[in-house]
């Protein structure tokens, strides 16, 4: 069996309270770097994207959706 080879990647997770914030710290983020995944809605999230910074540094931007309570 191989050894494990973990992740040489981290992400830095930012959680944010609307979906207008997270769209504005995104495209700040952003800014001359690489997106991986579009903020965009989906299931669990009003608003979720992942990118690199233009220093390579990763990032996930989330407006998680609240369950009724």
């Amino acid at each position: 069996m191989a050894p494990h080879s973990a992740s040489k990647r981290a992400f830095v997770y930012l959680p944010v309270d609307t979906p207008a914030e997270a769209k504005r710290i995104f495209y700040a983020l952003a800014e001359d770097g690489e997106v991986q995944m579009p903020i965009q809605e989906t299931v669990l999230s009003y608003r979720f994207g992942m990118l690199t910074d233009r220093y390579g540094k990763a990032w996930m931007v989330n407006c998680m959706k609240m369950p009724d309570a």
